[in-house]
């Protein structure tokens, strides 16, 4: 059995706190006699629209249905990295460490929007668009999430897969297909795959990240073109 025990906040510490015991209760309060009014509040106060809502909620539980900010439209990306930029870009957006402690990264906010807009257009310059399906095969690295922020920032549906998944095992069960491998079914909806080179396990050396077949072929195909003249 364990003990539960209230610890004491210092007066240090509460100083500063962005919500006091009373701000919180005044704001539970509000969210259950005024939910739409509360929930629009904070809405407008912590992200940023790209078109406003034209209602905030609606729902029918005998039909299991509810929805929220209808009509709104906003951009996930741009919310989680462009909204910081004027007054926090210089600050730690991730902090990132590998198994081995000296393997670290922090990355700042306009370190991230510029991985993250890069990749982005890499993925455009591939000819993925709005609506498409991207397969994430990759280990736990900071350039996952620069291509979870570049999907979501041109509209692309991403699926992460482990990536100790066998190559077969990911075509199986991602739902996504390689470019170019049936244009039938890439005019229907354009799928790709992105991919790691390889990776970290605990603090032993790098271990080779299975390839996609594509990403072999691609890589070849830029070294060969690198010792063009």
């Amino acid at each position: 059995m364990y003990k539960i025990e209230n610890h004491k906040v210092s007066d240090a510490a509460r100083a500063h706190t962005h919500l006091d015991d009373a701000g919180y209760q005044r704001m539970y309060k509000q969210s259950l006699e005024q939910p739409d009014q509360f929930w629009a509040e904070q809405a407008e106060r912590f992200l940023t629209w790209d078109k406003p809502w034209s209602k905030v909620h609606e729902s029918d539980l005998s039909k299991g249905h509810a929805a929220w900010f209808i009509d709104g439209k906003l951009n996930v990306s741009v919310n989680c990295i462009d909204r910081h930029l004027a007054e926090h870009g210089d600050d730690i957006a991730i902090i990132w460490e590998g198994d081995d402690p000296s393997d670290a990264q922090r990355i700042s906010y306009k370190q991230l929007h510029d991985k993250v807009c890069r990749l982005a257009n890499v993925l455009k310059a591939r000819g993925v668009k709005k609506g498409d399906r991207v397969c994430l095969y990759m280990p736990m690295i900071p350039e996952a999430a620069y291509a979870m922020l570049a999907c979501a920032r041109i509209g692309a549906v991403h699926s992460v897969v482990f990536g100790g998944l066998a190559r077969r095992r990911t075509r199986s069960h991602s739902g996504c297909r390689l470019p170019g491998r049936n244009n039938r079914r890439r005019k229907r909806a354009r799928r790709q795959t992105r991919t790691a080179e390889g990776q970290r396990r605990e603090s032993s050396a790098r271990m080779p990240q299975r390839p996609h077949r594509h990403y072999r072929q691609t890589h070849w195909r830029r070294r060969r073109l690198d010792r063009r003249p």
